[in-house]
C-alpha cells in the first residue's frame, strides 16, 4: 500500500477576532494536511520535530488520535513552535509566528515508488535543513514517489525574498506538482499565476495548480491551462482552507494510485475532479475555526 509523507512544522495557532483571542488549535501548514488526510482513511505520517513540552504532548496524542503516523517524528526538549493568527474582517489572517526553542535531528523515512511526499512552507527553507531535505527529495525522486510543494510564502518573509528564492526554485525544481495561492506568486515571481507557469517551465515540469480565493482554481500542465469559477461562500475563518484543499488534491491522486510520470499527461476531466473535491473541502473548513476536516465530513469520503 502507497503511503503518504508529510513534511512541516507542528504549530500552535492561536487565533484573534476584533485583537481578542478566541480559539486555538493545533497547526502548522503541512501538519493540518496531515490530519485531514488521516480522518479520510489515508495512511499518512508527519515527519518533523515536536517539543517535549505540554503543547508537544498535545499535538502528538492529537496526531495519533487521527490516524497520522508520528513515526518520524523526533522530540526535542524546549518550547512549541506558537503563531498568533489576526482574522481581519474578511476573515484572512496575519500571522506573527514565536519559534520553538530547542533542536535535533529529523529522520527521514525510505520512500517507495508512487508513494507521495508532501513538503513547504518555512520547512522548506531551513538552513539547518537543507542539505538533509535535498538528499531525501532526490533519493524520493529516484524511487518514482510523487512530490508536492506548497511554498507558503508569508508577507513577513518578502524583506527575505532575495535570499530565499534561489532556495524555492530549487525546490520547485524538485516537484512533480506545484501547489500554491495567487499571493503565494504574486510575492515570490511579481506576476500571475498564468505568468508564474511560464516562468517555472523554464526550471521544472511541475504541474501546477493556483488557488485565488473568491476568484478561482487555475490548473497548468504542458497540455492544459483552465481557470475555474468557485461557489460563494461565507466565511468563519479561511486559516485551514489551503491546507484542506492541498488534502484534496492528495486524496484524489490517492485515490487513481498515479505516478508522477503521469501528470502532464492527465486529461480535463481528471483536474475537474481534482478542483471539485478540494474545493469541496476547503470551503467546508472555511465554515469553522478548524484547520482540517470534521471527523462527520470526511466519513463520507473515508478510503476504506
Amino acid at each position: 500500500m502507497n503511503q503518504v509523507f508529510a513534511l512541516g512544522e507542528a504549530t500552535y495557532d492561536i487565533l484573534f477576532v476584533n485583537e481578542k483571542p478566541v480559539e486555538a488549535r493545533i497547526g502548522g501548514s503541512v501538519l493540518n494536511t496531515s490530519v485531514s488526510l488521516g480522518r479520510l482513511g489515508i495512511p499518512v505520517h508527519f515527519v518533523g520535530t515536536i517539543a517535549n513540552d505540554r503543547i508537544g504532548k498535545m499535538t502528538m496524542k492529537f496526531l495519533e488520535e487521527n490516524k497520522v503516523s508520528v513515526s518520524y517524528v523526533q522530540t526535542f526538549e524546549g518550547n512549541s513552535r506558537i503563531a498568533l493568527a489576526f482574522l481581519d474582517e474578511n476573515h484572512n489572517s496575519e500571522y506573527s509566528f514565536y519559534p520553538a526553542t530547542g533542536k535535533t535531528a529529523h529522520r527521514f523515512p525510505a520512500v517507495k515508488e508512487n508513494d507521495i511526499v508532501l513538503f513547504g512552507s518555512s520547512y522548506a527553507l531551513r538552513d539547518d535543513l537543507r542539505s538533509d531535505l535535498l538528499n531525501f527529495l532526490h533519493q524520493a525522486a529516484g524511487q518514482q514517489a510523487m512530490i508536492l510543494y506548497d511554498p507558503n510564502f508569508r508577507k513577513s518573509q518578502l524583506p527575505m525574498l532575495h535570499a530565499l528564492k534561489p532556495k524555492i526554485e530549487e525546490n520547485i525544481s524538485l516537484c512533480h506538482l506545484l501547489k500554491g495561492s495567487d499571493e503565494d506568486f504574486l510575492s515570490i515571481f511579481g506576476c500571475s499565476p498564468q505568468q508564474t507557469f511560464s516562468l517555472v517551465q523554464k526550471f521544472s515540469r511541475a504541474v501546477m495548480i493556483c488557488t485565488a480565493a473568491e476568484k478561482g482554481v487555475y490548473v497548468l500542465t504542458e497540455k492544459i491551462q483552465k481557470h475555474y469559477e468557485v461557489p460563494p461562500v461565507s466565511p468563519v475563518s479561511t486559516i485551514g482552507a489551503g491546507d484542506t484543499f492541498t488534502a484534496g488534491i492528495i486524496y484524489t491522486l490517492y485515490k487513481h494510485h498515479l505516478s508522477p510520470l503521469q501528470l502532464q499527461s492527465l486529461p480535463e476531466p481528471f483536474w475537474d475532479n481534482v478542483v471539485d473535491t478540494a474545493v469541496k473541502f476547503a470551503q467546508h473548513v472555511c465554515l469553522s475555526y478548524e484547520n482540517y476536516l470534521s471527523v462527520d465530513f470526511a466519513s463520507a469520503f473515508r478510503i476504506r
